[in-house]
């Protein structure tokens, strides 16, 4: 799911509810959120957002999230 340009709170709301509704949908057990194409304020607005991350790995690039999630199967 790429995240490209600003993200406030009425923006956040919507993609988050998109993003459960296409996990729900599909099944599936991960998600991958590619923040590699945007601004350092997306980073930014996640904090002032409140946005809890502590439990979210993260990688260097999309590559190296693939090869995570495949490994954990």
């Amino acid at each position: 799911m790429p995240l490209i340009g600003p993200i406030d709170p009425g923006r956040a709301d919507p993609l988050t509810v998109r993003l459960l509704a296409e996990l729900s949908r599909t099944g599936a057990r991960h998600a991958i959120l590619d923040l590699t194409g945007v601004q350092p304020a997306t980073a930014q607005a996640l904090v002032e957002l409140g946005a809890d991350l502590s439990a979210i790995a993260t990688q260097r690039n999309m590559q190296q999230a693939l090869q995570q999630i495949v490994a954990r199967r």
